[in-house]
C-alpha cells in the first residue's frame, strides 16, 4: 500500500527549510512544542539545527542556549542563540552551564538518534530547574505504515521520518513513558502529530469529503489523539522532574 500521497517512503512532519527544517502546520512538532514553552524563559535546545526554533522563541524574550553536533548548523544557530555548544550527546560528560538553571530543555527529534538516549536525558535533568519542563518528541515506530510494511516483510529506511536511516533507536507509546520514568521525569502531558490523513482507505473516503469543508487536519488530529499508537506519527511528552525518583 502505498501512502495517501502516492509516496512509499516514512512519514515526515518537517518540510522545506533543510532536511529537518521548521513545519508551521498548528498540528506540527514545532507548533506545538513552542506553545508549551512560557514567554521568557531560559531554554537549552538539544540538537538546535540551525535555529529554526530558537528564532521562534527569541521572538518571545526567550533566552535560548543550543547543543549541537554538526559545526556548520551550529555557526547558523548562533545568529539566534545566546550561545551554542557544538558536541555529541551521546559523550558529553557535562555541560558549560550551571546545573538547574533552565526552565525549559528541548528534546526534538534527538533521543533516538542516540546511542544510549537514558544517559543523554539523566545529564540533561541535572540542569533543570525545579519546576521546570523537559519537552521531548519521539517518532511512533507502531504507526500504522510501519505496521502495513512489517506484514509484508518489509524494515526499510528512508531520508526522513519514522524510519529515518539515521535512528538508531525505536519507541512505542509503552517504551517512550517508560524511558521518561526511568530516568526520574515525570510526564505531566502526552500529545501526537496526526497521521491518519495518510492512510489511503481514509484518504480517499471520508477524508475527501472532510476536506471539502476544510476540516481534514482537525478530524486527523482527533483521530491520532483517540487511537495515538496506531496513528500517530510522534508522541510529544511535557516532563518535570520527578522528587520520588532516584535514577540509576
Amino acid at each position: 500500500m502505498k501512502v495517501a500521497n502516492g509516496s512509499t517512503e516514512g512519514n515526515s512532519t518537517d518540510t522545506s527549510e533543510g532536511r529537518y527544517g521548521y513545519n508551521p502546520s498548528s498540528y506540527s512538532t514545532h507548533a506545538k512544542v513552542l506553545a508549551m514553552a512560557p514567554d521568557g524563559s531560559r531554554v537549552l535546545d538539544i540538537g538546535c539545527g540551525q535555529g529554526h526554533i530558537a528564532r521562534k522563541l527569541a521572538k518571545r524574550e526567550c533566552t535560548v542556549f543550543g547543543v549541537e553536533i554538526d559545526e556548520d548548523s551550529a555557526k547558523v544557530a548562533r545568529e539566534h542563540c545566546a550561545e551554542v555548544l557544538v558536541a555529541d550527546m551521546d559523550v558529553a560528560q557535562e555541560l558549560p552551564w550551571s546545573g538547574a538553571s533552565f526552565d525549559v530543555i528541548l528534546c526534538m527529534d534527538v533521543l533516538e538518534h542516540l546511542k544510549d538516549p537514558a544517559r543523554a536525558l539523566k545529564l540533561l535533568r541535572c540542569y533543570l530547574k525545579p519546576g521546570g519542563q523537559l519537552l521531548v518528541t519521539l517518532p511512533n515506530v507502531a504507526n500504522w505504515w510501519v505496521r502495513f510494511r512489517l506484514l509484508r516483510g518489509r524494515w526499510d529506511y528512508y531520508a526522513l521520518g519514522i524510519m529515518d536511516s539515521s535512528h538508531l533507536r525505536f519507541f512505542t507509546l509503552k517504551t517512550a513513558r517508560q524511558l521518561l520514568t526511568e530516568c526520574g521525569l515525570r510526564i505531566v502531558k502526552m500529545d501526537v502529530t496526526p497521521g491518519a490523513g495518510a492512510f489511503a482507505p481514509y484518504h480517499y473516503t471520508i477524508g475527501k469529503l472532510l476536506r471539502l469543508f476544510k476540516a481534514d487536519e482537525r478530524v486527523d488530529y482527533w483521530l491520532s489523539r483517540r487511537f495515538p499508537t496506531f496513528f500517530g506519527l510522534q508522541f510529544i511528552f511535557a516532563a518535570r522532574l520527578d522528587d520520588q525518583a532516584n535514577p540509576q
